[in-house]
């Protein structure tokens, strides 16, 4: 509606911006004969969420905040409005190597799918599907977002505007001609594209799957690293669960905190597996201990290990490794702290050895102790 191409069946999407900690959800419900998708976040999960989006090059997220009309008075929402409608102006990161060859790749695999199809519905799903990697690749060549359903159509409209062409317009004739038997429209559109990086790529073609715990002769090599502007976005794109999020904060949130709170003396790492970011560890480094706000010297402030990369001894040989650390300064023992209740990391800090002092901090999270 916000958009101008409200129709019969339109929903209205409204995002609700609430307090960190806050519960985050999505839900769909009729209000006043309207359909509406509620989508309830905080600044961090809108951030979250935008990054994520950005890794795929499909920016739901950025567009519902950038798009929105404030329905309630004051300007709160601004800044992250602000930050969403720059990331769409700035567009998408430009495919890797890799990531090219793997769509020259799979659109050759789809047109010779396509040449040898008979008509019905196995030639109308390859049909659809060479359309849409025609579309993806044409759009990354271009610089532009990508989308899902009628949004990469949407994205392809807006290209024909900004270049003057009429890629959608022909996309869509050849698809329809595709359908009923006649490829050579959506053939040639789909070869044009690939003409524009090398062409049709099949013979020799050879991509390797990432190496897994198993297939090594030892575990990932788990190290802490330095946050550049090298790694600095991976990092943050780094998140847990949403069930999790009660129990840590964000990359972003933890490292605004640390700038927040220098006094605290932060120190922090990314957390690699081999050469992955895979976690995010804080601490108060050698602090002068003044409970209940600050308790040190070595307290282990923030870890949050990817909600894909979890399970496998990632977070058990960070805070290792952060043990090694402060042993080597001369520390006799690491103190950290977790919030209750169920799902939470009392668990797995206990069997790692750290023991309740008996104190909790301000917040009420429940202080621990391991002896180095």
């Amino acid at each position: 509606m916000v958009l101008g191409g409200a129709t019969a069946t339109s929903d209205l999407d409204v995002t609700v911006l609430r307090a960190e900690g806050e519960q985050v959800f999505r839900e769909s419900m009729v209000f006043a004969g309207w359909p509406v998708e509620l989508f309830v976040h905080t600044p961090t999960s809108v951030r979250r969420y935008v990054a994520k989006d950005l890794a795929r090059r499909s920016p739901s997220m950025a567009r519902l905040v950038a798009a929105g009309v404030p329905l309630l008075d004051g300007d709160a929402g601004a800044e992250l409005q602000a930050e969403c409608r720059a990331i769409l102006e700035a567009g998408p990161p430009a495919l890797t190597d890799d990531e090219l060859a793997l769509e020259r790749y799979g659109l050759t695999d789809l047109l010779d799918d396509l040449a040898d199809a008979e008509p019905g519905p196995i030639l109308t799903a390859t049909a659809v599907a060479t359309w849409r990697v025609t579309a993806e690749l044409a759009l990354a060549l271009a610089g532009a977002w990508r989308g899902s359903g009628k949004w990469l159509a949407r994205e392809l409209v807006a290209l024909d505007v900004r270049t003057g062409g009429d890629l959608a317009p022909t996309l869509d004739d050849a698809l329809k001609a595709a359908v009923v038997g006649d490829v050579a429209p959506l053939t040639r559109l789909a070869d044009a594209v690939l003409d524009r990086v090398g062409g049709r790529l099949w013979d020799g073609y050879r991509a390797e799957a990432p190496p897994t715990t198993d297939e090594r002769k030892g575990p990932m090599a788990v190290s802490l690293r330095e946050i550049t502007d090298a790694n600095a976005e991976a990092v943050a794109a780094l998140s847990v669960s949403e069930a999790q999020q009660r129990f840590v904060s964000s990359v972003t949130e933890s490292l605004e905190e640390a700038e927040e709170h220098p006094q605290d003396k932060p120190w922090f790492r990314a957390v690699y597996a081999d050469e992955r970011p895979v976690g995010f560890v804080m601490l108060s480094w050698d602090v002068e201990p003044r409970p209940p706000e600050i308790h040190g010297p070595w307290f282990l402030w923030k870890l949050l290990i990817d909600e894909r990369h979890q399970g496998h001894g990632y977070g058990r040989d960070a805070v290792r490794l952060v043990a090694d650390l402060v042993r080597d300064q001369g520390g006799r023992e690491l103190l950290t702290s977790h919030v209750v209740g169920d799902g939470g990391p009392a668990g797995f800090y206990a069997r790692l050895g750290f023991e309740p002092t008996g104190e909790t901090d301000p917040d009420g999270e429940v202080i621990l102790r391991l002896a180095l």
